[in-house]
């Protein structure tokens, strides 16, 4: 285990120099780079798929800034959420989410708050349509959507 860990490592630093050579290369490439965003925002209207990426915000891409000084004290709240879609082949018919959340108050001294929320569907009203077809994943996607805010 060692030694995969170890070829592992080197394997990553190669990329990470790799990654750091095209970045150096590419740095000022922004025209390209917006070109290509357009082209996948066309070409994703078009197979109705939703692409979801990052664009170039007018600076170079391997610009950076020092970061302001932290602050004494602050609290940092968080939420994130996963889900199963429910499976017409599974041997019960139910979708879960499921959100966990975070208070962290920064030079408190004070230990994090944290929860788990597990909530599980498994009548007919919440996992079939009216014509009793089976929800789609987005429906179960806006429910754990919802829960994180």
């Amino acid at each position: 285990m060692g030694q995969e860990a170890n070829r592992q490592a080197q394997v990553g630093q190669t990329l990470l120099a790799r990654a750091q050579r095209l970045l150096k290369k590419h740095g000022n490439a922004l025209a390209e780079l917006e070109a290509r965003v357009r082209r996948a925002e066309e070409v994703s209207e078009r197979v109705r798929f939703s692409w979801v990426g990052a664009a170039p915000a007018g600076e170079r891409l391997d610009e950076w800034h020092s970061p302001p000084p932290p602050l004494p004290q602050a609290t940092v709240i968080a939420s994130d959420g996963s889900q199963i879609h429910p499976d017409r082949h599974g041997i019960a018919l139910y979708a879960l989410v499921n959100v966990g959340a975070i208070v962290f108050r920064h030079g408190s001294g004070a230990r994090p708050d944290t929860c788990s929320e597990p909530k599980l569907y498994y009548r007919p009203d919440d996992l079939l349509t009216d014509q009793g077809l089976l929800i789609p994943p987005g429906v179960v996607n806006v429910w754990r959507d919802m829960a994180e805010v």
